[in-house]
This record gives structure tokens, sequence and C-alpha cells, in this order.
């Protein structure tokens, strides 16, 4: 992983959400109503996520989907 993904996907803050805390934070000020938050994370941080984007409060129809092993790799929101 670590050649091929930018540091900054593996190394972000303590709990490695740093930088989806500013894409969650920022997203509402260039998505329209109802455009489409899409985010890939590790499948250990997906409930995270959601509970993120879920207190932010510009978020509705909240999903976490599964990849193609079964894991929690999603997440998906619409914006409000």
């Amino acid at each position: 992983v670590r050649d091929w993904e930018p540091a900054v996907a593996l190394l972000s803050g303590d709990d490695g959400l740093a930088v989806t805390r500013i894409i969650i934070a920022q997203a509402p000020g260039v998505l329209t109503r109802g455009g489409i938050l899409a985010l890939e994370v590790d499948t250990r941080r997906a409930g995270s996520v959601a509970e993120m984007i879920a207190a932010d409060g510009h978020y509705i129809d909240i999903e976490v989907l599964l990849d193609l092993t079964g894991r929690e790799r999603f997440v998906f929101a619409k914006r409000s």
C-alpha cells in the first residue's frame, strides 16, 4: 500500500482521519443540494466516518457500503 497510496492518505493525524475531517467540512461548500459525498475509507473507520458526516449536519442519507470482500469500505452521503 505504501508504494501506491500518497503519504497523506496513510498518515493523516493521530487517528488517520485528519484529511477526512477536512473533506467532510469543506464539501458542503462545493456540493449542490443533493450532491453526493463519496469516500473510500479504511474498513476499521467506516463507522466513525459515517458518524462524523452525520454530526456535521450538512448531509442526509448516509450509507456505509461494502467492498467486494464484504468489508465496510465506502461511505456515501447526500448534501442536504
